[in-house]
Formats: C-alpha cells, sequence, structure tokens
C-alpha cells in the first residue's frame, strides 16, 4: 500500500460477533500470550513473537512461522483508538512492505 499524495491509505474495518464477553475477546487482541496462541493463517503455523504495549501510539506486532519451511510472516502497526473493551483500532503494515515504518523494533 502506497501513502502517495495522490492515494488516500487503505482502511480495512472487521466487525464480527462472538459468544464471549465482551473484555475477554478484547483481551484475546491485546494480551501477548493469547495472541500468540491464535494469530496465525493455518492452524499448524506458530506464532513465535507477539508484541503489544497497549497505548494510544504503542506498536503492535506479531510474528508467524510456517513449520514447513520455517518461512516467517511478520508485520506491525500502532494503536490508534483504545475503548475497551468495545473499540480496538490500529495501522497494520507486513514487514515486507516497501518504505513501511519499523513499528515495535
Amino acid at each position: 500500500m502506497s501513502d502517495s499524495p495522490d492515494r488516500a491509505p487503505a482502511a480495512l474495518r472487521i466487525v464480527r460477533t462472538f459468544d464471549a464477553p465482551a473484555t475477554a475477546v478484547f483481551d484475546a487482541w491485546t494480551s501477548e500470550e493469547v495472541l500468540r496462541r491464535w494469530w496465525r493463517p493455518e492452524r499448524d503455523w506458530e506464532t513465535p513473537e507477539a508484541e503489544v504495549d497497549l497505548r494510544i501510539g504503542g506498536p503492535f506486532r506479531v510474528t508467524m512461522r510456517n513449520p514447513h519451511d520455517g518461512a516467517e510472516n511478520s508485520g506491525g502497526g500502532e494503536f490508534t483508538d483504545i475503548d475497551r473493551p468495545h473499540r480496538l483500532a490500529f495501522t497494520w503494515t507486513w514487514d515486507d512492505t516497501p518504505g513501511r515504518r519499523q513499528f515495535g523494533r
């Protein structure tokens, strides 16, 4: 994604309903330990790294590892809105995105 002057950054809004208390769902997105248990594209992948600094402007970062070839995919962003347990918003950029800003490093 490019933030060029003639193109606004893209936005993605995800809304889901879970059969769980709002605080538990919010904590699943903001607890490093819990993120490592669920954030991955496939069940057999690992998430060896999850970093959360839960404050406006604080970094958010995860690394996922493919168990078949060891390849890692990492990305992160920063928190832009926090209203526990009702709302959580953050930016996101994959590490291999050209010109990306380094978050949490």
